[in-house]
């Protein structure tokens, strides 16, 4: 008795993935078409909440707990007959992305990321799978006739690395990757990406490390000859372990901040966060998920504050590095205090 497998294909998946700056959540958008009219099942996780679902076209779906063709618990949303489903939904981060120090080896080896340096990168996952009823439809396999995924990354962030379970092609245009794929089943994609900095900052930050061993006060930083000057102001804020608030003390070294500088005759003022790398834990991880969080809100605090004593606010520009621009070694609770801080950039 022959044996066969049935082939189906016309079916096609196209996403775009938006990440989120602070890496707190993902907007995904998802068309997905069939070559005849029929329902659609999408499958996710037992936990996910249907609330973060946007828009989606044919709109009257339904949601239910059900069990998936292989007898997983799962959350369905189930879609009336259509030949084209179109889904807008923002989604958590942690549906696809962790930091790379909490993925499985053998994804950092295909990454190219060692152990060493993993602390430096987040991987993000995605999957496009059609599922079969494995029983009734053991020997029918429904391929996708293309498959077509976006991920566009923040300003801040590049793309290191990345790999599919199936053969495709990807290209990457600034912080925008595609992978593009043809008669596959499924695939799983991973990304390695990182947060980067301009070059200017970067000269800037190794300028002023070299400076503050010599003990100068200030920096100044050329980024061309005929450039901006750039200086590094001595004064910084500093902070307890986990806090963004201000006290009396630092609004007395702000004041003195505000009055030193020329305000009339500077282009902007770059007011930057930055924190230690401890983890943020308990009910604190509530109100800063993570030190981006943390590092946003000081700056953030540190600029309402300037523009409430008469600063210009289109003079003045929020940055945040989070735990990922230490001004020392984080081998040291002494060295770690002095890495949670607000620094001052004058423009010129």
């Amino acid at each position: 008795m022959l044996n066969l497998t049935l082939f189906i294909l016309g079916y096609s998946r196209e996403d775009v993935y938006y990440v989120d700056p602070s890496l707190r959540s993902v907007i995904v958008f998802t068309t997905t078409k069939r070559p005849q009219k029929g329902g659609l099942i999408r499958y996710y996780i037992p936990e996910y909440n249907p609330n973060y679902i946007v828009y989606a076209k044919p709109d009257n779906f339904v949601v239910s707990k059900c069990k998936d063709p292989f007898g997983n618990q799962r959350l369905c949303v189930e879609f009336p007959p259509s030949f084209s489903f179109t889904i807008l939904q923002r989604d958590s981060a942690l549906l696809y992305m962790l930091p790379a120090t909490q993925v499985k080896d053998e994804i950092l080896q295909r990454l190219n990321i060692s152990k060493d340096n993993a602390d430096q990168f987040y991987v993000m996952k995605a999957t496009a799978q059609l599922i079969s009823d494995p029983e009734r439809r053991r020997r029918t396999v429904i391929l996708y006739d293309y498959v077509s995924l976006s991920f566009v990354f923040p300003y801040g962030f590049e793309v290191y690395s990345y790999y599919s379970t199936a053969e495709g092609k990807w290209k990457l245009v600034g912080s925008t990757l595609n992978y593009y794929s043809t008669r596959i089943p499924q695939t799983d994609i991973y990304i390695a990406f990182k947060p980067v900095y301009d070059t200017l900052v970067k000269e800037l930050v190794k300028a002023a490390e070299e400076e503050r061993e010599r003990k100068e006060e200030v920096v100044a930083v050329e980024a061309k000859a005929t450039g901006p000057e750039i200086v590094l102001l001595k004064e910084e804020i500093k902070y307890p372990v986990g806090v963004a608030d201000l006290t009396e003390e630092d609004r007395k070294l702000l004041r003195q901040v505000y009055n030193s500088i020329d305000w009339k005759n500077i282009k902007e003022v770059v007011v930057e966060g930055h924190a230690d790398p401890r983890p943020i834990r308990g009910e604190l991880a509530k109100k800063y998920p993570s030190n981006w969080e943390l590092s946003i809100f000081r700056s953030l605090n540190v600029v309402k504050y300037l523009i409430e004593i008469g600063a210009p606010p289109e003079k003045i520009r929020v940055a945040a590095a989070g735990e990922f621009r230490p001004k020392y070694p984080n081998n040291s609770e002494s060295n770690m205090a002095g890495n949670r801080r607000v620094n001052f950039y004058v423009v010129k």
